[in-house]
């Protein structure tokens, strides 16, 4: 018969061995996001870029872009400007099966964004955390909530543009 200490030892080991599974997760996750925008936006050839978008992203882009900002498939929804049914439909397609080019055109303009961002600020979760915080510089609206439309992305990358060159 096991003692109370022995029970609580054990359930102990267990929650180290998960939180370590969490750990290793999250860390394969952000090998494979950061593989992803290297594989983007390292590509000097916008003609490649334009066709992967042409074809459509692997369904893993849309899912990754979920994960990365912390979004609701609500909120996912509202930002790239299609339905939250949309969204859902997507994300659980198989990972074999491609978004459509109007859907990847969009992720593309989030990721843009967010790859500029992470490259400006040297740090990927401050990028983050600017991208999801009201700018003076963009009249107290937040990056995030600008990308919806390209005339916003725009303003958001002059945005990032500026503060790198110290025009803020």
């Amino acid at each position: 018969m096991e003692t109370f200490i022995e029970k609580t030892k054990v359930k102990k080991a267990k929650r180290i061995t998960i939180k370590a599974k969490d750990v290793i997760n999250k860390k394969k996750s952000e090998n494979k996001l950061n593989s992803m925008i290297e594989e983007l936006f390292n590509e000097c050839d916008f003609l490649k870029i334009s066709n992967s978008v042409i074809r459509g992203f692997p369904v893993e882009y849309l899912i990754n872009l979920k994960d990365l900002l912390g979004l609701t498939n609500d909120k996912l929804a509202d930002l790239l400007g299609v339905s939250t049914r949309t969204i859902t439909r997507s994300i659980s397609l198989p990972k074999e099966e491609r978004l459509t080019i109007t859907l990847s055109d969009r992720v593309y303009r989030v990721f843009k964004i967010i790859s500029i961002a992470i490259e400006v600020f040297n740090d990927k979760y401050e990028a983050l955390i600017w991208l999801k915080t009201e700018q003076y510089g963009l009249y107290n609206e937040t990056p995030i909530s600008l990308l919806k439309t390209e005339a916003g992305t725009r303003e958001v990358e002059n945005l990032l543009g500026r503060i790198e060159y110290g025009v803020y």
